[in-house]
């Protein structure tokens, strides 16, 4: 079930004080879960997207705009560097109405979709950092389930077709091993459709909710996959492109 708007806030502030903490140490430090990253490279890219957002909301845009692809001022260290621009977006987030109607990279084009989706692309990102730095906290479960119920709810739904693309045929089961979580997926019509409804899937996917997020982004992760491979995988690419 989606939070309110001040929950994905706290979440958003959470994650980025947390990968402001991991950013000690050599920038240089390749980032295994993004290949040919560095810290500075992924840093780089959160903080990119965290002011393209901010710009987003504070014109309350109607129609697609580009990404940013800013590089970190060299004359500052990446972590004041990445809490300016966290600031920048908390800013824009505290001043704009969440229910202001604009475009957005979801299903829902109102201002309030932009905290949730970049709260939830910065916890993939933080755990990317402290991966990084050999110390990778897993993702809270409830973070990981509304990631997870948010990507093929709201976020695929808009961006396969936004990029002429159709969603994976495969089914696939995602299932928290104490049975507290459960989401089928399939792409039977073209879309991304999750329920909470059993039924015939191709592969069943069992974990924490953290490791069944991580498992969805490619990422190291504990979860056990009973079934077709392919079925996983194709959804994986449809995630990540």
């Amino acid at each position: 079930m989606p939070q309110t708007h001040q929950v994905y806030r706290s979440w958003l502030a959470d994650e980025g004080e947390t990968l402001i903490a991991s950013l000690d140490g050599d920038p240089a430090t390749p980032v295994p879960s993004c290949p040919g990253w560095s810290i500075t490279d992924l840093v780089a890219h959160v903080g990119s997207y965290h002011r393209w957002a901010a710009d987003l909301l504070l014109d309350a845009v109607q129609q697609p705009r580009a990404p940013y692809s800013l590089r970190p001022d060299p004359g500052i260290t990446l972590a004041a560097w990445y809490r300016a621009s966290l600031d920048v977006l908390l800013k824009a987030i505290d001043t704009t109405d969440p229910e202001t109607p604009m475009w957005t990279v979801t299903i829902d084009q109102k201002a309030g979709a932009w905290c949730r989706r970049q709260a939830h692309d910065l916890t993939v990102h933080r755990w990317d950092a402290q991966h990084a730095r050999g110390h990778a906290e897993p993702v809270p479960a409830e973070r990981a389930t509304d990631f997870i119920d948010e990507l093929f709810e709201t976020t695929l739904p808009y961006t396969l077709p936004f990029l002429g693309r159709t969603a994976p045929e495969a089914g696939i089961a995602l299932q928290s091993a104490d049975q507290t979580y459960y989401r089928r997926l399939d792409g039977t019509t073209g879309r991304s459709h999750l329920s909470r409804d059993p039924g015939p899937v191709d592969a069943v996917l069992t974990g924490t909710p953290s490791d069944l997020l991580l498992a969805l982004w490619r990422r190291a992760n504990a979860a056990t996959l009973t079934g077709d491979p392919t079925a996983l995988a194709a959804w994986q690419q449809a995630i990540d492109g």
